[in-house]
């Protein structure tokens, strides 16, 4: 995902997410899948809101989303893995990473449930 300039004056937010690991899936093959196995992939991504109050008192971090993607796509469960340590990104985090729909993980070619981390940074940027 590419991040995404947020906000107007001398302070620029941006904000990224990119699928982690740690679905849980277990293969036999060198690089660790079965044929027909494989993670989940984002289908609907949209692109976190860096939060005005944030941006204005300069809050920076990394939250880190734990998800549970069901065999049809959706989101059934999002809960904060690891807090960015304010309060507002995870939430503006946890709200994004809900929205999101995913082409399913796959076992022997069929859909399955799995679980993965997503980390989401929120970064600010000075503008010259």
């Amino acid at each position: 995902m590419s991040p995404t300039g947020l906000g107007m004056g001398a302070n620029s937010g941006t904000a990224q997410a990119k699928v982690g690991s740690g679905s849980g899936l277990q293969g036999i093959a060198p690089d660790g899948r079965d044929a027909g196995d494989s993670q989940p992939t984002p289908a609907y991504q949209p692109k976190p809101t860096y939060p005005a109050f944030a941006r204005r008192l300069g809050h920076e971090g990394r939250v880190v989303i734990r998800i549970q993607v069901l065999s049809s796509g959706a989101v059934a469960a999002a809960s904060i893995e690891r807090s960015s340590g304010y309060a507002v990104l995870d939430e503006a985090a946890l709200a994004t990473i809900k929205r999101w729909r995913f082409r399913p993980a796959q076992r022997a070619g069929q859909p399955v449930d799995a679980t993965l981390n997503v980390p989401i940074t929120f970064k600010l940027q000075e503008q010259g």
